[in-house]
């Protein structure tokens, strides 16, 4: 960001632009802001992504007439699915500058945004259920998140 100041020496001339970069309060420059309000974006359709796949698994945990198997693999999603929630909820309640740190090495928030969207999408559907648990792993290996807490969805 360029910021224009008046040169002492050069009170009666034009004013000379003096670039400086804006740092926040933990030393990110705030041209880091915008692509922090991406990771937001991405982060909310996130959010709401868990949240129904969440939903979702726990009405098929109530409604479940299979086996032992089934109700074992749904469970062990719902804790992961449960712990990604906190984890998303705690960025999101992140100043920008935090926000802005933990997006730096997050290359395209667009594409996480629409696939938490697909993910949301496929968990409406009874039969896409899993579809939709494994495409919030793929994710959750983008971000980097595999090894945060929680059982893998692939493992569940």
């Amino acid at each position: 960001m360029q910021t224009f100041r008046t040169d002492a020496i050069s009170r009666g001339k034009a004013e000379k632009p003096v670039q400086s970069n804006r740092l926040s309060p933990i030393g990110f420059s705030a041209r880091h802001i915008p692509e922090a309000q991406g990771f937001r974006r991405a982060l909310l359709a996130l959010s709401a992504a868990y949240a129904k796949v969440g939903n979702a698994v726990c009405d098929r945990l109530q409604h479940t007439s299979t086996g032992l198997s089934e109700l074992s693999s749904l469970g062990a999603s719902y804790g992961w699915i449960s712990d990604r929630r906190r984890l998303v909820q705690t960025y999101l309640e992140a100043e920008p500058a935090v926000m802005a740190y933990a997006c730096a090495d997050f290359g395209k928030p667009d594409e996480i945004r629409s696939l938490a969207e697909a993910a949301a999408d496929l968990a409406a559907e009874s039969a896409s259920l899993f579809s939709a648990i494994g495409l919030l792993n793929y994710i959750d290996q983008e971000l980097g998140w595999a090894a945060v807490g929680g059982a893998p969805a692939g493992n569940a």
